[in-house]
């Protein structure tokens, strides 16, 4: 299958006190989470306590945005609650995809990981700044 994360790079993840989980948005996240989980599993089960949050990366096409950057400028005044109210005003823009079941996916997601998921466009640095925050406030939390 040549799958896997590999050993030596789980070899180095061992030694970070904090693992963030990048999920595919164009792909099944559920069973994306649930590959990941299993390979640390298998590796140490220990590295599991790591795992503070899930990033829903690739935003951008699952919403049908091209080269728009508005959720940039917003960004700055955004926090993590306010995401759903985006997701909620953009329901009506043609996409091609059903935003109701993609937000369902996300909760589903927080509900059987018990960590918070925080969808991104890396390539459109949507909601980057929520993800900031969140890593900022786990290491706080750390020390």
């Amino acid at each position: 299958m040549n799958r896997g994360l590999g050993h030596a790079f789980l070899k180095h993840v061992q030694r970070c006190p904090v693992l963030l989980l990048v999920l595919d948005g164009q792909q099944n996240m559920a069973a994306q989470l649930c590959h990941l989980q299993q390979e640390l599993r298998l590796y140490d089960e220990q590295l599991l306590a790591s795992v503070r949050l899930i990033v829903a990366n690739k935003m951008d096409t699952v919403e049908g945005e091209q080269s728009d950057r508005k959720g940039e400028e917003s960004d700055k005044k955004r926090e993590e609650s306010d995401r759903e109210r985006e997701w909620s005003s953009r329901k009506g823009e043609e996409s091609g995809v059903d935003m109701k079941s993609f937000e369902e996916d996300l909760r589903s997601l927080e509900e059987t990981s018990g960590l918070p998921v925080i969808p991104i466009s890396a390539l459109q640095h949507w909601n980057i700044q929520p993800l900031r925050g969140a890593i900022f406030r786990i290491f706080q939390q750390l020390h």
